[in-house]
């Protein structure tokens, strides 16, 4: 498993390519993940076999996500070959995370495109999250309230 992680101030953002291919394989293929400086990520190389590539955003996100992905998934995956794709919901209906598998029937072209879908999917969800005015972090600690908050509440 390769697994690249992007920290960001209040943002969490990681990727994981799992496949049955070993990393040493996968290395001399020249497979290569990174995350440029607009958060987006990038997969080159040549895609041998099954792939499966998971984009996880470790946040809760308001609900009022749900429909708001379920669009994203519309607009960006058509089902394409027999690969398939997966929407992590919570159960509060809250999204988790966003899951392509790319299968050897699938030509290079088709994997390509399947890819490059999901990538559109996160950075739709990325620019999601900057329009959002509040999210939370996972296992972040309670934030301190100031000095004056804390006056204010005595009042």
């Amino acid at each position: 498993m390769v697994n690249y992680t992007f920290l960001e101030t209040l943002k969490f953002f990681s990727v994981h390519l799992d496949t049955e291919i070993p990393k040493g394989e996968l290395e001399k293929e020249g497979i290569e993940i990174e995350i440029d400086k607009q958060n987006v990520v990038m997969l080159a190389g040549k895609i041998p076999g099954s792939i499966s590539l998971e984009v996880t955003l470790g946040l809760f996100l308001r609900p009022i996500s749900t429909i708001r992905l379920k669009e994203i998934m519309t607009n960006n995956f058509l089902g394409i070959g027999t690969g398939g794709c997966t929407l992590t919901l919570d159960d509060d209906g809250v999204a988790l995370g966003l899951k392509i598998v790319t299968t050897p029937t699938m030509t290079p072209q088709e994997s390509w495109e399947c890819l490059h879908r999901l990538l559109g999917a996160a950075r739709e969800w990325l620019k999601l999250l900057s329009d959002w005015d509040e999210f939370i972090p996972l296992n972040s600690p309670p934030e301190e309230k100031t000095h004056e908050e804390k006056i204010g509440e005595k009042v």
